[in-house]
């Protein structure tokens, strides 16, 4: 048996067996064995591998690193989810009409301080944002209430195969060190695991455990087994974050390898014993004459003070042919180097990574063929955005509900309805309505966010 913080792990008659040593109480909770073939370094595991390889969340963490883009338009794209802070109440009928009541309530409020619960939420749309997933942990007390709410890295976090009886995930596995070592059963967590589609407050109270519950949190996208990747991966696979990678890259190496030299200055044998008529006797004294030279001529070309200026060059009559004989020649070099090489490549990759991340280019600055977006653009563009994210807004909150009707909030401060928590939003409004921004929350269709 081995010991892996919350729970004990043993296997029994071909399957594994997560034992509750809680309170020196013992119960038996089938986790399924898999039933995918998996390679052999991977089936050892009772979670589910997340990739190939089980390091998918690390190697996206890997490749977009070096991005401008991805990172920081996920970060903007979870501060404008959550940028208007959260407010409380429930709804009431009045008129034939369905009324939102804000809460403003004591209890409620030192709840939300002394669990930190604005961190809580930037972490919980951050990594929706990221990895379409989110480990939200609902600390527990022995009366069965809800004391916190924090999320674990998505990136740690796996779960565990399904039921085979009842298709759940009945534990969540942590490991923080997924990165740097190998996660195995002895350095992970087991997390008893809620099911929101099987009354997670009946299930808490049911359950004879004292513990935390892990209340997984995922955006659904069609043909995902188990974890959810979010619709922007693909320009991971499409190339297109490789290639806009390898532009800079690229122009980096050039301008590394380019030999920066403007002139290049050629003088015939025959004009050192011109200019310095002992140049060949006075053999110690070539290399001062020499750099004489080449620093006269240098001077001429190069600095602000030689604008404008005229160049001397010293040539001869060949009286055999009629001809020059060129004594100094001076070429400019030509830099191989074009200024805008491949500008309008960068723009089409960085384009197809904000399309991807379902982020309009106008809020990024630019738009198609245009250096950046104009101010009605920019309005129009985050207003459409906003009004499209009650979905994952109505995510984040999920875990406060199951939380309001542990705590008995429902009961003695909505008059028996559920408490509805939602997201303030706001849209970008026009000059003439004498306003800057105005709530999104007074529109009647978005009362539920």
């Amino acid at each position: 048996m081995k010991d892996i913080g919350h729970l004990s792990i043993t296997a029994a008659e071909g399957r594994m067996m997560a034992i509750s040593t809680i309170n020196k109480k013992s119960a038996a909770l089938i986790v399924a064995k898999p039933t995918k073939v998996l390679p052999k370094s991977l089936a050892q595991f009772p979670w589910c591998n997340w990739g190939d390889n089980d390091t998918h969340p690390q190697d996206v963490l890997k490749d977009i690193k070096k991005s401008t883009i991805i990172p920081s338009k996920l970060d903007e794209k979870a501060r404008m989810l959550f940028a208007g802070g959260i407010e409380y109440g429930y709804h009431e009928m009045v008129d034939n009409k369905i009324n939102f009541v804000n809460l403003f309530v004591p209890e409620i409020e030192n709840w939300c301080i002394n669990t930190a619960l604005h961190r809580y939420l930037m972490d919980a749309c951050k990594d929706l944002e990221y990895f379409n997933h989110i480990f939200a942990e609902i600390t527990m007390t022995e009366d069965k209430k809800a004391s916190g709410i924090f999320t674990h890295g998505a990136e740690n976090c796996r779960l565990s195969w399904p039921d085979k009886q009842t298709g759940r995930y009945n534990f969540t596995y942590i490991n923080k060190d997924r990165a740097t070592i190998t996660a195995s059963l002895e350095n992970s967590i087991a997390i008893p695991t809620l099911d929101a589609y099987c009354n997670p407050c009946a299930y808490i109270l049911a359950d004879k455990r004292h513990t935390n519950y892990i209340y997984p949190i995922s955006y659904s996208v069609p043909g995902c087994e188990h974890y959810q990747i979010p619709d922007w991966d693909a320009v991971r696979q499409s190339f297109w974050l490789k290639y806009s990678l390898q532009i800079p890259d690229y122009k980096a190496k050039m301008m590394d390898n380019q030999i920066s030299l403007k002139y290049l200055i050629e003088i015939a044998d025959w004009y050192w014993t011109w200019k310095y008529p002992k140049f060949d006797s006075e053999i110690t004294k070539r290399d001062e004459r020499i750099q004489e030279t080449f620093d006269e001529i240098n001077a001429m070309l190069t600095g602000t003070a030689a604008a404008g200026k005229s160049i001397l060059a010293t040539f001869k009559h060949d009286p055999r042919n009629a001809s020059a004989m060129q004594g100094i020649k001076i070429t400019a070099i030509e830099n191989k180097i074009k200024d805008g090489e491949y500008i309008d490549d960068g723009k089409m990759a960085n384009e197809h990574l904000l399309y991807a991340l379902n982020f309009d280019p106008a809020l990024a600055g630019q738009t198609p063929g245009s250096e950046r977006g104009s101010g009605s653009d920019i309005r129009v563009a985050y207003n459409k955005y906003i009004s499209h994210i009650l979905p994952k807004a109505l995510l984040v909150l999920e875990p406060l509900s199951v939380i309001s009707e542990l705590n008995g909030w429902n009961a003695k401060y909505a008059k028996g309805m559920p408490v509805i928590w939602r997201f303030k939003q706001t849209m970008i409004a026009t000059l003439d309505t004498g306003a800057q921004t105005k709530p999104l929350t007074q529109k009647k269709e978005t009362d539920a966010l």
